[in-house]
């Protein structure tokens, strides 16, 4: 039955992150019946997740808290001094009114008792209108439904754990303010079965299901991203669900045939031919690639964003490698991510869902005067 599942009790995560590991930690099966880890983040703990995954900002975060805590107290102490010597100015003032102004008209307090009672009188009457206003408005008032926040489905690289990631699914959520959902291929250290294509197809099958049908997240609010080996399980799992909301490739490649660094496939067998599924995918994709990648150069990034039918402007750094692009060039990639998630997807859904009302009312009218003309006939 292939390698022993390992328990959550062997496993010792790196410091920092190992609550975090075991708390989050799902087990999911394949449709062949393999277990394989899933780790989950969701965006309400944020805050949490926050503190692991950038401890120097955190620092500088708490010095600058300090210093503003200290100008806070001496505006303060400089605030109560100006107090003390305005309540001394009043004070004094008020002494010499109350000298000067000793005798009191009987006459202006009675005209002031008239003027109470016809204030009191009207102020009724408002509130009563005003009780009425709120009764209706009461009625009419609608309930406003919070925007679920949109979930990554995330397929890592080859010779690498969802457990050596959770500071980079951390950094995501803070930054991008959606869900992440690592899950490992089988064969791999903590999960069932035998290395092998058809295997990491079949892991990524069962975590897009475990989105569904666990955590109730429809296949709309989903988006498919892969690095490296994950942009060849990407692709196929895109391939399989047109549905999903949108697919991010990080390092991709054409085909394990045309990499010269195979360490890049899991095997020589593997093929993992994305060039093949790339024009048959109608979903908006983002390609994103290091121009000094030294195992899969970017002209395949650049052949793979002509393949594909539906891209955005794709984006290549100057400077980065194949492993280097999340934690030294992330201030080109979450503002990318963050242009593509809120910006580009909203509006290209919402045109093609304008093209099918539009659709959907020839079909109405060409039925209408086919009938017509079957009544005259």
């Amino acid at each position: 039955m292939g390698q022993k599942l390992v328990s959550k009790t062997i496993f010792q995560p790196p410091k920092g992150v190992d609550m975090v590991c075991l708390n989050n930690t799902h087990y999911v099966t394949t449709s062949n019946n393999l277990k394989i880890p899933l780790l989950w983040f969701p965006y309400n703990t944020q805050q949490y997740y926050y503190q692991y995954a950038s401890s120097i900002f955190t620092k500088k975060k708490k010095n600058y808290k300090k210093q503003k805590q200290k100008q806070k107290q001496k505006q303060k102490q400089k605030q109560k001094q100006k107090q003390k010597q305005e309540q001394e100015q009043e004070q004094k003032q008020k002494q010499e009114s109350e000298s000067e102004n000793i005798i009191v008209n009987e006459s202006d307090e009675i005209s002031k008792k008239t003027d109470k009672n016809k204030n009191k009188k009207k102020n009724k009457s408002n509130n009563g209108e005003k009780q009425k206003k709120l009764n209706s408005k009461s009625n009419n008032t609608r309930t406003v439904k919070k925007k679920e926040p949109y979930t990554i489905l995330f397929s890592h690289a080859n010779a690498e754990s969802i457990f050596q990631l959770p500071i980079f699914a951390q950094n995501f959520v803070y930054q991008l303010k959606v869900n992440v959902c690592l899950y490992e291929y089988c064969g791999y250290p903590f999960s069932q079965g035998k290395i092998s294509e058809k295997n990491c197809y079949l892991a990524s099958q069962a975590a897009l299901r475990w989105l569904n049908e666990e955590k109730g997240i429809p296949k709309s609010k989903i988006i498919i991203m892969g690095h490296s080996l994950g942009s060849a399980v990407a692709t196929d799992l895109a391939s399989r669900n047109p549905d999903i909301y949108g697919l991010v490739l990080m390092s991709a490649f054409l085909s394990c045939v045309k990499v010269p660094n195979r360490h890049v496939c899991i095997r020589s067998i593997d093929m993992f031919e994305n060039w093949e599924k790339a024009p048959k995918i109608n979903i908006k994709t983002l390609l994103i690639h290091g121009e000094k990648d030294e195992i899969v150069e970017i002209k395949h990034g650049k052949k793979l964003h002509q393949l594909f039918p539906n891209t955005v402007e794709p984006l290549w750094i100057k400077d980065a490698t194949h492993n280097n692009i999340e934690w030294k060039y992330s201030w080109k990639l979450y503002p990318r991510l963050r242009q593509f998630i809120y910006r580009e997807l909203p509006k290209y859904h919402e045109n093609l869902n304008s093209k099918d009302e539009n659709v959907q009312s020839l079909k109405i009218e060409t039925d209408r005067e086919n009938s017509d003309v079957n009544d005259i006939l």
